[in-house]
């Protein structure tokens, strides 16, 4: 890693290790052995707070890549940029039953009623690095959770291993506020941890 790092004059970047079952005598077989690639590319800047949007795609919560994190993103790619041509930075994707799972990059949180929750993993939502530490902490909650809950919500922010915790400004037409003590609670305890 550190090679990869030096050989492209990289000190703050984003180092994503894949891991494939190799090359297999078609696309769905296995090969002998696994393949593995290294990228890295520059961290870029943390975004003060996003804008979201609610889309009519789903999360298939059903499905046998439900929760896991695979090199198939032309989905999320797509959301990604319906949400971008559409003004917003993210989108929130429902599973097909109607709750909330997450966005195309990062797991989703709203406070309600002071707490902070986060949506159940049933939901076909990833088991984010950030959203494992502030569940283990007692920071966040699961539960399910519907389009309803955004209009009782006071906060809302996003998390992933490449910004940290994100504030979200906007869900389509409903504003919120960026400097929830929640919001700051949750980016306290990651902070501290990618301190030490």
């Amino acid at each position: 890693m550190s090679q990869l790092l030096e050989a492209n004059n990289l000190v703050d970047a984003r180092v994503r290790i894949t891991v494939t079952p190799g090359s297999g005598i078609s696309a769905l077989e296995r090969g002998a052995l696994p393949l593995t690639a290294m990228t890295a590319v520059p961290l870029g800047t943390k975004p003060s707070s996003v804008s979201l949007c609610t889309v009519e795609w789903v999360r298939n919560e059903r499905s046998p890549l439900a929760g896991l994190k695979s090199t198939s993103w032309g989905e999320n790619a797509s959301i990604l940029r319906f949400a971008r041509s559409n003004g917003f930075d993210n989108a929130i994707l429902f599973d097909s039953t109607g709750r909330l799972s997450e966005c195309t990059t990062s797991n989703l949180y709203l406070v309600i009623d002071q707490q902070i929750v986060t949506p159940t993993l049933d939901s076909g939502c990833l088991p984010g690095i950030i959203r494992e530490v502030l569940l283990e902490k007692g920071i966040a909650t699961e539960r399910d959770l519907f389009p309803s809950d955004l209009a009782q919500a006071t906060a809302v922010f996003i998390t992933s291993s490449i910004t940290g915790v994100v504030p979200v400004h906007r869900v389509d037409k409903l504003q919120f506020a960026e400097d929830s003590q929640q919001t700051a609670a949750a980016n306290d305890v990651i902070e501290n941890l990618s301190a030490s």
